[in-house]
């Protein structure tokens, strides 16, 4: 669901030239996290982990400012 955001972001740092790859691999982690604790069924971590990656998106966002 955040993946075309990340695309978009990550593909706009690397045309201006902007470091984002720290929030990029928090993004990438936090997902692979998500998925782990869907198929496992712990919810609260799978909530943490959303809003990590969500935090990273923003963190890459903010990056353009």
């Amino acid at each position: 669901e955040s993946l075309p955001a990340f695309l978009a972001l990550a593909l706009l740092s690397l045309v201006l030239g902007i470091d984002t790859s720290s929030a990029a691999c928090v993004w990438l982690i936090a997902r692979v996290g998500h998925l782990i604790f869907y198929v496992v069924g712990i919810g609260l971590l799978r909530t943490a982990s959303w809003l990590t990656s969500l935090g990273a998106l923003v963190f890459m966002a903010c990056a353009f400012i």
